[in-house]
């Protein structure tokens, strides 16, 4: 594999702030038309046509796929094989070049796996929906935003102990201003042209009074530049008719709901909430997992011994905007709101109005004055220690 002088653990502190991605972007083309051999990481459907595409403009060889779902080695139709991402190493040499295929939302797992074995993204791989954002902005000024979350409220109908929001550290839980949540959204699509995923959270969002109008705003003024919108909720209140007839008119809306009829009794209530979503039509996945992992803060003020591993070798990829401010991490997010973080160094948000676009792009992968986030220093999530999800608490517990 290249050789690179950039590793990735500096490699997201900003050196050029604002000028990073024409260099990523030349990097990028000069080993896409250079590499001779290919490594297709995803057997998916995205994942052949750009295989196909590669044959086409170029002779490139299609060495393998990679797919964790593949345990034994298998071949396609046309003889290539698929092997599982412990046989990686085998099939590369100076020559070959990886191309990542998977969904935006778990191929933050594989950057971290392939750059703990060495490999450097933008000089031994990269990831095509990234080449497709980078293309948009260099070439055409154009921003492209995977995922923008939008809290609402603060306030919630649980009370979770280890919430990653912070929910039982707020004093005051408050409900945002409507005229503060469209503000944020009209700032924020000052600078997008397409936000894939628009998600609203809180607390609780069908907490929040004024989320009909918020909704209303979003569908008349930005529907054709969102991909889809996402809710996440408890299912503790059911919406109201109006609500639901204009979630179900979106042409693509999700919500997302965590189930925690585990520890709190509403079995009843959640039904009624899923009958309801079926009969306007709406999708939704409905998450019953017992088990979280533990950030152990603000609980366990433990100093991380390398807060720029803590950062590298997270998954995490919520980006967070409220008051402004457009975070790389929503549980830093949250903890800033919670009072729980004292920051003086402006690395863990930029401003949305005084950030340009590439200032934005290259913060939303990660580039930032210190190379990681504030709450790095104690976090615990990439440690993966597994507990009791939803476990309720009073606010005198805390």
């Amino acid at each position: 594999m290249l050789d690179s002088i950039l590793g990735k653990r500096d490699f997201m502190k900003w050196t050029k702030r604002g000028e990073e991605l024409e260099s990523l972007y030349q990097i990028a083309l000069q080993n896409v038309r250079t590499k001779k051999k290919a490594i297709i990481y995803g057997y998916s459907r995205e994942g052949r046509s750009f295989a196909d595409m590669l044959k086409c403009i170029g002779d490139v060889k299609i060495l393998a796929y990679v797919d964790r779902r593949y345990n034994e080695f298998a071949e396609d139709r046309t003889g290539i094989p698929i092997i599982s991402p412990e046989c990686l190493d085998d099939y590369v040499d100076e020559d070959t070049f990886i191309y990542i295929a998977i969904q935006y939302y778990t191929v933050d797992d594989v950057i971290i796996a392939l750059s703990n074995r060495g490999y450097t993204e933008w000089y031994d791989f990269l990831v095509i929906h990234k080449l497709r954002m980078l293309r948009e902005m260099v070439e055409n000024d154009f921003l492209m935003i995977p995922l923008i979350e939008i809290p609402i409220t603060e306030k919630c109908t649980l009370n979770c102990k280890k919430c990653s929001f912070f929910t039982p550290y707020y004093k005051q839980p408050q409900n945002f201003k409507l005229e503060d949540v469209v503000l944020w959204l009209d700032e924020v699509f000052a600078k997008a042209g397409y936000i894939e995923t628009l998600r609203f959270v809180g607390g609780e969002p069908f907490l929040y009074p004024s989320f009909y109008e918020v909704l209303c705003y979003v569908k008349e003024k930005y529907i054709s530049k969102i991909g889809r919108i996402v809710i996440l909720t408890n299912a503790t209140i059911v919406p109201n008719e109006k609500t639901l007839e204009l979630i179900g008119s979106y042409p693509r809306a999700r919500i997302g709901i965590t189930d925690y009829t585990h520890v709190v009794n509403y079995k009843e209530k959640l039904e009624m909430f899923k009958d309801k979503l079926h009969q306007y039509n709406i999708d939704y996945w409905c998450d019953a997992d017992k088990t979280w992992f533990d950030l152990k803060f603000p609980e366990e003020k433990i100093p991380a011994t390398n807060v720029r591993k803590v950062f590298d070798d997270c998954s995490h990829h919520c980006r967070t905007l409220c008051d402004h401010k457009l975070f790389w991490c929503s549980f830093n997010a949250s903890a800033h709101r919670a009072n729980l973080i004292d920051s003086k160094i402006n690395s863990d948000y930029i401003n949305i109005v005084d950030a340009t676009k590439n200032e934005i792009l290259e913060f939303i992968w990660g580039y930032s004055e210190l190379g990681y986030n504030d709450l790095c220093r104690w976090c615990k999530r990439a440690e993966y220690i597994s507990i009791d999800s939803g476990e309720q608490v009073t606010r005198k517990d805390i």
